[in-house]
């Protein structure tokens, strides 16, 4: 056995009065702090609202929305110099309204004509298969013609078979890559049949006729000289 000051090397020795748990001093774990925070919330030393639940500002209706915008307006563009503000009296009428309230409901009415919300657009349209049938069977036409088939065309061929939905050219050109279609350009050059070849002829004829006429012109000044 070891003896002397070395003795004490290595080892954990303390006290009785200065042991302490090791639990003790670690943090509580998640479930407890859950408990801890339930049991703060369900306290009645609190005020009652730590744990009522927020509502929302009540909302003006249509006769008053228009009330306030008619008040505000005549006193903005007739009396603003000569009578006293309705903004108090309003305020104390409607006590939900903020301080920029009427200016807004003035700025709405410039921006989009009315002083009412719009409506949501709600959820958009959606279409059957037929629709891509039609998309493809109209590419494949103009294409066989050498042409493209575009948004608009398409949807003019829907409402000439009589469709009672059509979609829109938006739509139409999103499906449109969706089912891979997309413009190709053409690199071969179209076979000449009569009309182009009448066209080329014409168009060669005219051409000589004037080189010839042009020489013609120039050989004279040449030989007056």
């Amino acid at each position: 056995m070891v003896r002397g000051r070395s003795s004490s090397v290595g080892r954990n020795l303390c006290r009785a009065g200065q042991q302490e748990r090791v639990e003790d001093l670690l943090s509580p774990p998640a479930s407890q702090k859950k408990s801890q925070s339930r049991t703060l919330a369900d306290s009645d030393d609190l005020d009652d609202d730590f744990t009522t639940p927020k509502t929302k500002k009540p909302r003006l209706t249509e006769d008053e929305r228009l009330e306030v915008y008619q008040e505000y307006y005549n006193w903005v563009h007739k009396a603003k110099k000569r009578g006293p503000s309705p903004v108090p009296a309003l305020r104390e009428k409607y006590p939900h309204l903020g301080k920029n309230y009427f200016g807004d409901l003035l700025q709405n009415n410039a921006k989009r004509g009315t002083i009412f919300p719009r409506s949501p657009p709600g959820r958009p349209r959606s279409y059957g298969e037929e629709c891509n049938v039609m998309i493809l069977k109209c590419v494949k036409a103009q294409r066989a013609k050498r042409l493209c088939a575009s948004a608009a065309f398409v949807r003019n061929e829907m409402t000439r078979a009589g469709w009672s939905k059509v979609p829109e050219i938006d739509w139409i050109n999103k499906q449109k890559l969706k089912l891979g279609i997309i413009r190709v350009p053409i690199k071969l050059k179209p076979k000449l049949n009569t009309r182009l070849f009448v066209q080329t002829l014409c168009i060669y004829s005219w051409l000589k006729y004037h080189f010839n006429q042009l020489l013609f012109g120039m050989r004279t000044l040449c030989l007056k000289s």
